[in-house]
């Protein structure tokens, strides 16, 4: 129940999936009394397919990992990534708005990481020219090893394939340039290993503003770089929606409904409220990430993603290309 506004955004969310779709439940993990004041007042009970177990203890958005992790044991965060574990399996995924490290580190202690996988990675889409792209390190790991990157696009890559039903995804590095010889050792090397892979669908370095242009499934990049690119994109995004929506007064929507249509159309095509959301992966569990600052509607996405996620046995999938 964590993130910026924890249950005054996190319960219309639950409720807002839980309209949408009929064949989830949800588990939230928080103060019973804070959860209950946002339920709609003419609930006696949670709706259905609701359910509240109640935590008196959280993890504050600016606490080290390594304090959460020996403090936890109480917290709504920690209690939420057990119920995933095997001595419980009360739930199937988890989806947290709070501190990233902490959820990190709790789901590492807790779920564990497939084999031949040095650091989990956070992936997610962002919009394109195609629809979405998938971008991976976004901020997991500051710091990537060529073999961290090669990981990545493992990843991504079986990431891919099971969401968005595509046989081979191409994948490309995030770089300063698109020629060969370009950046530093460490994308160069990566590349390398990339290209020698069979089980890569590697195309070659992309630079920043080819993230956007549909032409490649998945770029991989370190989590300092990806964060920065995630973080620049939808503050572009918001910039670009609230000009033109400021622009569009309201005689314009009234005379020219078509245009005012065009307009709104494009806005809710960018908004990153639509691609909130960010998978966990690395983990032996679903586990996704929301922004702290997500609206409902936004961690509604990221709840309907971790869904998805599970229902297609994403970290089964994961866990035996790693094991292979």
């Amino acid at each position: 129940m964590g993130g910026d506004f924890g249950p005054r955004i996190t319960v219309p969310a639950a409720l807002m999936a839980l309209e949408r779709n009929a064949d989830i439940e949800i588990t939230l993990f928080g103060s019973e009394d804070e959860i209950r004041k946002v339920l709609p007042q003419t609930a006696a009970k949670p709706p259905e397919r609701l359910s509240i177990i109640h935590c008196d203890e959280s993890i504050a958005m600016d606490e080290k990992p390594s304090s959460a992790l020996k403090r936890g044991k109480q917290t709504s965060l920690f209690r939420a990534v057990e119920s995933l574990t095997q001595s419980t399996r009360l739930c199937k995924a988890v989806v947290s708005a709070g501190n990233t490290g902490a959820f990190m580190a709790i789901g590492k202690h807790l779920l564990g990481m497939f084999h031949h996988i040095d650091r989990p990675a956070i992936c997610a889409r962002l919009p394109s020219a195609n629809e979405r792209t998938w971008v991976l390190d976004l901020g997991a790991n500051i710091d990537s090893t060529p073999e961290m990157l090669y990981q990545y696009a493992q990843m991504g890559t079986v990431l891919v394939r099971t969401l968005e039903n595509l046989d081979r995804p191409e994948v490309a590095l995030l770089n300063v340039g698109s020629e060969q010889g370009k950046g530093h050792d460490t994308v160069r090397l990566a590349a390398e290993k990339m290209k020698a892979s069979a089980q890569l669908n590697y195309v070659g370095f992309v630079e920043g503003n080819d993230v956007f242009t549909g032409n490649v499934d998945i770029v991989v990049c370190d989590g300092f770089v990806g964060n920065t690119l995630i973080k620049a994109s939808q503050g572009l995004a918001r910039l670009i929606s609230g000009m033109l929506l400021t622009d569009l007064d309201k005689t314009q929507r009234e005379y020219m409904p078509v245009i005012a249509g065009f307009v709104e159309a494009f806005c809710a095509q960018i908004d990153p409220c639509r691609y909130n959301g960010a998978s966990l992966l690395g983990l032996n569990s679903t586990a996704v990430v929301s922004h702290g600052s997500a609206n409902a509607n936004a961690f509604a996405h990221a709840i309907e993603l971790a869904a998805c996620e599970s229902k297609l046995e994403l970290p089964l999938k994961l866990s035996s290309h790693f094991n292979q």
